[in-house]
């Protein structure tokens, strides 16, 4: 045991010639680039029933994408696109649950 380093950090074990791996590389493969997203162009004050179904259908190509709930959340919110209910920021759990009446509209 004279590596304790090596038991706490399971990413940082040396590679075949003694050197670290470069994380970063692999970190750049994991993340998804931003798609393109064509803002609503109803606003949530002018025309909400229009806003609603451009955002809507925004997650619904999102999801299809393959965009966890997670990411979804934060590239609306990067978008400044508003929320259903007015609001600025989006959350998980609003995200969620429009993912979840997907996948029921979908069976």
């Amino acid at each position: 045991m004279d590596d304790l380093a090596s038991l706490v950090d399971d990413n940082k074990k040396p590679t075949a010639n003694g050197q670290e791996p470069d994380l970063s590389e692999q970190k750049s493969k994991q993340a998804k680039p931003l798609p393109a997203i064509k803002k609503p162009t109803a606003s949530f004050e002018s025309n909400f029933k229009q806003f609603k179904s451009e955002v809507i259908n925004i997650i619904i190509k999102l999801k299809k994408q393959g965009y966890s709930v997670n990411e979804t959340t934060d590239i609306l919110n990067k978008e400044n696109i508003t929320t259903l209910s007015g609001k600025s920021r989006w959350n998980t759990k609003m995200i969620n649950k429009i993912y979840s009446f997907i996948e029921a509209a979908a069976r």
